[in-house]
């Protein structure tokens, strides 16, 4: 949403393309004046829409969506310029994930790595969230700056306020995040079975509320009511949901990006405990902690000290106005953009491994997907 604010705010006419279904809880982007299109995955009927569209430049959202599409967008529109927006680094994060669960050290240099690195390569433009992702790029895979630009959230000043909710007015702790997203589940887990008892031997009052959509019953049978803990489900609007506790858990122990669940807590003005996973490319080390005994006893020192509470409420406050100003990058983002669509001849000269994997023997995926429709239709 904070991409499309972006080129909306260029003046740019935008047409949003989806394979999935629309839902209750799709953005209203008709009203924002942002045209939408139904695309089908697998299918040339991409190929006739995408030619008479006929863009200047296509964003994709994420890797496995280059893969499908983007064959198909330079073959039919050769001189549009195509821009990936990674979220996150998938491999980088299934890496960590893996690591975690065998308990091993982590190796990036894994086929994830490949696919997503190709579809870096390929892109004339590779949008990176977090500011450690943008760098690690570089030193560890040689991509050329050239190719990657910084995009970090864009949060508009008029998108939060500081909360009149005040220290005394808010009481127990929080966490959310989408069940779908195996770090968020870890993560509940975690409080669960090793954080939250911690916490709850100190402030035997207190509670601990689970947030997230997609709870199957496994997540769900987690709850705890003898111990306040207790799994909420899918909440209408993070920020104001947010802002009526006092103190906000992110305990990540692996994960990629930045983190949406923080930039929300400091949004609504509540203090974030995370570990080093979650503030990466947010903000410095002597904001998280990183074992169970060290982020009960700072959620229990945030929960009983106002002034340690108002200090963090500040400090989340100061890092949404210097890293994620909208105006800011908002420009600095259509700048790079429309520098590169002016010389985008050129710079394709300037991307040799672009040009490889452009070439008809690297097209696996596109001719995959070429396959399963003819298969589809036999």
């Amino acid at each position: 949403m904070e991409i499309l604010a972006a080129c909306k705010s260029a003046g740019w006419e935008l047409c949003f393309c989806a394979t999935a279904d629309k839902n209750e809880y799709s953005a209203d982007l008709a009203g924002l004046g942002i045209r939408e299109q139904s695309v089908a995955l697998n299918n040339s009927s991409f190929d006739d829409f995408i030619k008479n569209e006929n863009p200047h430049i296509v964003i994709f959202d994420r890797f496995m969506l280059e893969e499908q599409f983007a064959m198909r967008v330079a073959e039919q529109c050769p001189d549009a310029m195509r821009v990936l927006d990674t979220s996150d680094l998938h491999f980088l994060r299934r890496a960590r994930q893996i690591a975690f669960e065998k308990n091993v050290g982590i190796d990036l240099f894994t086929d994830d790595m490949k696919r997503e690195l190709a579809s870096i390569f390929r892109s004339d433009l590779t949008l990176l969230i977090s500011s450690y992702e943008h760098q690690l790029l570089q030193s560890e895979f040689t991509v050329p700056e050239q190719l990657i630009q910084h995009v970090p959230f864009m949060i508009a000043a008029d998108a939060w306020s500081r909360s009149e909710k005040s220290f005394e007015e808010r009481q127990h702790f929080m966490h959310i995040g989408n069940f779908l997203h195996p770090p968020n589940v870890d993560a509940v887990k975690w409080l669960k079975k090793e954080i939250w008892p911690l916490i709850r031997q100190q402030l035997p009052t207190a509670e601990c509320h689970i947030y997230g959509a997609y709870a199957k019953d496994a997540h769900t049978q987690l709850e705890d009511k003898a111990q306040g803990f207790l799994v909420k489900g899918r909440c209408d609007d993070a920020i104001e949901c947010t802002e009526q506790y006092r103190v906000a858990l992110a305990p990540l122990r692996f994960g990629a990006g930045i983190k949406g669940k923080i930039a929300d807590a400091f949004m609504a003005g509540t203090p974030c405990i995370t570990t080093s996973v979650g503030a990466e490319g947010m903000f410095e080390a002597d904001h998280f902690a990183e074992s169970a005994t060290e982020i009960a006893a700072f959620a229990f020192m945030l929960y009983q000290n106002p002034k340690a509470w108002l200090a963090s409420q500040t400090k989340g406050y100061e890092i949404l106005q210097e890293r994620f100003n909208a105006q800011q990058h908002q420009a600095t983002l259509i700048e790079r953009i429309q520098t590169i669509y002016k010389q985008l001849a050129e710079h394709r000269r300037q991307n040799p491994v672009g040009a490889m994997l452009q070439l008809q023997q690297m097209k696996s995926s596109y001719y995959m997907t070429k396959w399963i429709e003819a298969k589809s239709q036999s």
